[in-house]
């Protein structure tokens, strides 16, 4: 069993191993399969403003790359006006992080990125993005805070589950998807948008449970998967061709917590995607939310699952205390 290798990243003066994503990337590249580790960088509570370019590890299946945040330094699953107390990546041009490497996960990360793309996988196998908070511009243009659309044709598989992802540009999609080669599997996602939803225009593609609060003309784009459905909009039409639309809610009133300041976890009263979702979509592949609580039986649509205040899950407003503060 290959070893995990985690390497701190925090503020300078807080012991950790490396000030930046960037300078982690830069001093842990390695063959990963000849060492038979899991190269881990593990983020802490800080502003980190250097983009980064994961390229130059050698990986495969088991030995592989993961950037994650531990709970306790992880973002509320809020888009904050003004973000601290937690790990973010604050960057206002190009690409925040871009992917050239095989077999990265990148977990429960806030990227903020006012005027291009938070994350482009450029050519990889496998991507997973779980639990993130992808905010900004956008890039405009038709492009997309995660664009997977420059792997040159190689056949890769992108999985992005539990993210909010929200942009406020028209012209810029929260997930721009254009490969013939790649496959993308889209579950319990929350996107917000000017513009559009998702822009898709080859490849394969299934979605399901995810929520699309949309002020723009589009919701999705382009042909999915006939396994495609459970997913809930404001707008009358979801826009796709080819997908079955099993469980699709469209024209919905969403009710969230406080969405003119962030927060759009699901509120008690919501009628739009509380309890709609379809089960276990990924297959075993996450059985929770964004923060970390457990979805259980009945699955609400988007990134949150609302769960009631003295359940055994920690209730939101605590959930957000933890976050920002500390334990």
């Amino acid at each position: 069993m290959a070893t995990e290798v985690t390497k701190t990243i925090k503020p300078s003066g807080s012991g950790g191993h490396y000030t930046s994503l960037f300078n982690w990337e830069a001093g842990e590249q390695a063959n990963l399969v000849t060492a038979d580790e899991i190269a881990v960088a593990e983020c802490y509570a800080m502003e980190d403003t250097t983009a980064v370019v994961i390229d130059g590890f050698t990986t495969d299946a088991t030995r592989y790359i993961k950037i994650y945040t531990p709970p306790a330094e992880r973002h509320s699953g809020i888009i904050d006006a003004s973000p601290s107390g937690y790990y973010w990546l604050n960057t206002d041009s190009g690409e925040t992080i871009r992917v050239s490497d095989n077999h990265v996960w990148i977990d429960g990360i806030y990227i903020d990125n006012t005027n291009s793309t938070a994350i482009r996988g450029y050519s990889w196998t496998v991507l997973k993005i779980s639990n993130c908070v992808l905010a900004g511009g956008g890039p405009g243009g038709g492009g997309g805070m995660f664009t997977g659309a420059d792997n040159f044709g190689s056949t890769n598989t992108t999985y992005l589950w539990n993210n909010v992802i929200k942009t406020t540009v028209d012209e810029s999609s929260c997930l721009q998807l254009a490969e013939g080669t790649s496959t993308f599997y889209l579950y319990n996602n929350t996107l917000i948008s000017a513009f559009a939803g998702n822009y898709f225009s080859g490849g394969v593609i299934y979605a399901e449970n995810n929520l699309v609060y949309s002020s723009g003309s589009y919701v999705f784009r382009g042909t999915f998967q006939a396994a495609t459905g459970h997913n809930a909009t404001n707008k009358a039409g979801m826009g796709y061709t080819g997908a079955d639309g099993t469980g699709d809610r469209v024209s919905q009133t969403f009710t969230f917590v406080d969405s003119g300041n962030g927060d759009y976890h699901l509120a008690s009263n919501d009628a739009g995607a509380k309890g709609y979702g379809t089960a276990d979509p990924g297959s075993g592949l996450f059985s929770d939310d964004i923060d970390g609580e457990t979805r259980g039986a009945t699955w609400d649509i988007g990134a949150d699952q609302y769960v009631a205040a003295g359940g055994l899950s920690i209730p939101v407003a605590m959930h957000h205390y933890l976050h920002n503060f500390g334990n």
